[in-house]
């Protein structure tokens, strides 16, 4: 809640944030927080769950928000020391709760045995269990998505938190925004919002198509589409892990389960752990 707080109040009205539902209180307190937003279901609006997918126009929309979004921020001063999204900032806040305190979690021994237990562990293949393995996979791709632009991403851009209006225009809720490399919102949103053979056939056309608007929004350095296609395989080893360690509090078994599943096919089919050198 805080993170989406902050997100909404102090880091949607510096970027190009695509459409999200009106809202007219945010409180915080120190122990809670409340937002009031709009209801758009009268209005027509489509919701998504875990098991119903994006359609290609769909998910072409979206990634079109996406890449006008992480244009307007595309490697941002305001990302430096002091700026508006600077490491002091309520962005940089949220970054550092996932890198420093979340993320890092994901490898203390108990926390991997007790989610490698549940089925969304046991539904993995037995090379994606070993701790270790996936440990450095991790460490690995950090290292390798240094040379991704740095971004402002929506940060969970899973099918619960999409909708799309009455109009068409896609929408989203529930914000972890940070800086970011772009690919790791890429990702996250294409591997989580495809069914597993939609996405075989549409991830192509989606990265170039990303790659295109990117430049349509004015961003000089936009990769190219062989560059924007490996740090995409890269990074299809980050759903996994997201999900993988995702607590049962915030998502149902069988949410987790179909999200870790959706990762670990990606992650395979694009050899991951092999770009990795893992």
């Amino acid at each position: 809640m805080a993170s989406e707080v902050r997100s909404i109040r102090d880091l949607v009205p510096h970027i190009a944030a695509p459409a999200i539902p009106a809202w007219y209180r945010i409180e915080v307190q120190p122990d809670a927080a409340d937002i009031l937003m709009q209801d758009l279901t009268p209005q027509g609006a489509i919701f998504f769950n875990a098991f119903r997918t994006l359609n290609l126009g769909q998910a072409m929309a979206f990634i079109d928000a996406f890449a006008r979004m992480h244009a307007s921020t595309w490697n941002s001063p305001a990302f430096a020391a002091g700026g508006i999204m600077g490491p002091e900032s309520a962005a940089g806040e949220n970054r550092n709760l996932l890198h420093d305190m979340y993320f890092p979690s994901f490898f203390r021994p108990d926390n991997w045995k007790s989610y490698i237990e549940l089925p969304r562990g046991r539904a993995m293949p037995s090379a994606f269990q070993d701790m270790a393995k996936a440990e450095h996979a991790w460490n690995r791709m950090w290292g390798v998505l240094r040379q991704a632009a740095m971004v402002i991403i929506h940060g969970d851009e899973h099918l619960g938190n999409l909708y799309v209006a009455a109009d068409g225009t896609p929408g989203v809720i529930d914000w972890v925004g940070r800086p970011e490399h772009w690919t790791i919102g890429i990702a996250y949103f294409i591997v989580g919002t495809l069914d597993i053979i939609d996405r075989r056939n549409w991830e192509r056309a989606l990265i170039s198509h990303y790659v295109t608007r990117l430049k349509a929004y004015g961003v000089p350095d936009a990769p190219s589409f062989d560059d924007a296609w490996f740090l995409y395989r890269i990074a299809c080893f980050y759903p996994i892990m997201t999900w993988l360690n995702n607590s049962s509090v915030w998502q149902p078994e069988a949410i987790n389960t179909v999200n870790v599943v959706r990762g670990v096919v990606a992650a395979v089919e694009h050899d991951s752990f092999g770009l990795l050198g893992v």
